[in-house]
């Protein structure tokens, strides 16, 4: 495994331990026992990092995430706000109430957008995945032709054909 995909993994799981946090105390606050700006800070650290790691990837859900965490939606070919989203949650003011839909307002778009978060290492796997093969390829035609070289240079030199189709322990 190359150390690139090692550290997308890693930070990758950094952001879930975040996340997982992140969960925890939205619900705290849905349920009255907890105040910004904990939330508001850990939350915005979440979807910062998270969004980073998207766009340098180049990954294909960068707008479908910002989506989720602004609360767009298309709806009959028009772009509508929701009035509650990940990002109006995390931002509560003290006295404003989070008991509302929970779930479809943050809980579900939140744990949606981890999804896509999970599913950038196989979409660059996959990406990655032609050009393997194309490279793969290349080797193999290169190593045919390297030693068909050597065969037509030194025929007869049994010492070096025995080398050719020996293969290094």
């Amino acid at each position: 495994m190359n150390s690139r995909l090692i550290q997308l993994e890693s930070r990758v799981k950094e952001l879930e331990a975040l996340a997982d946090n992140v969960f925890a105390l939205a619900n705290e606050v849905r349920v009255g026992n907890k105040r910004q700006p904990e939330l508001q800070i850990k939350g915005q650290q979440w979807y910062r990092g998270t969004r980073e790691l998207l766009a340098q990837h180049g990954f294909s859900g960068v707008k479908e995430f910002d989506d989720l965490f602004y609360g767009r939606t298309e709806w009959q070919g028009k772009l509508i706000h929701k009035g509650l989203s990940i990002d109006n949650f995390f931002g509560l003011d003290p006295g404003q109430s989070a008991t509302g839909d929970f779930d479809g307002f943050f809980a579900k778009p939140f744990q949606k957008a981890r999804s896509l978060l999970l599913s950038l290492e196989a979409e660059l796997m996959s990406r990655e995945l032609p050009i393997r093969t194309q490279l793969s390829f290349a080797l193999t035609a290169d190593e045919f032709a390297t030693a068909e070289a050597l065969l037509n240079q030194h025929s007869g030199d049994e010492a070096l054909l025995r080398v050719c189709f020996i293969k290094p322990n």
